[in-house]
């Protein structure tokens, strides 16, 4: 379907993430069980980008765009044509212009991010089902600093809890 990516800040800098992503990319909360599991007491999530975060990140191994489903979803929602070939057609110019892993202007923010709140965590994947219900199938732990995230396109693998820290 599509990928989410959900970033995790303790509740005390909820604020932050949310006013230095709103008017770029957005951030929604989102209440994932299996990635809430996953972090200290008193983190709060947010899955980025709007309807998804396909646009946002790009996977080594990503399953190329159903155009004709993508086109039924956006029908059901009651958008024009217009909307839609105009979604798409972003969708499509992302995926060949994104390098691997996170877009890079993302990266930027989100180290800023942690900059402000001292850590924050990461964890992208590529969903089936609903955000709030979906078994997320976190694979792992890793941390990295912003230096690293800034210059490792592969900082931020799939299914992978990751640690940012300032």
């Amino acid at each position: 379907m599509c990928y989410f990516i959900t970033v995790g800040v303790a509740e005390e800098h909820a604020d932050v993430l949310r006013q230095r992503l709103s008017d770029t990319v957005g951030a929604s909360p989102v209440s994932n069980g299996s990635i809430l599991r996953l972090l200290p007491a008193g983190y709060l999530t947010f899955n980025l980008g709007g309807l998804c975060s396909c646009h946002l990140y790009s996977g080594s191994g990503a399953e190329p765009l159903n155009v004709e489903k993508l086109r039924s979803k956006y029908k059901r929602k009651g958008w024009s044509e217009g909307k839609i070939n105009r979604a798409i057609s972003d969708k499509l110019s992302a995926r060949e212009e994104s390098s691997k892993g996170l877009r890079p202007d993302l990266r930027e923010q989100l180290c800023r991010i942690a900059g402000e709140a001292g850590r924050l965590s990461i964890v992208v994947h590529f969903y089936a089902g609903g955000e709030e219900s979906e078994i997320v199938p976190v694979e792992g732990k890793k941390v990295v600093t912003c230096h690293g995230l800034m210059s490792d396109d592969d900082s931020v693998p799939e299914d992978t809890l990751v640690e940012v820290v300032a």
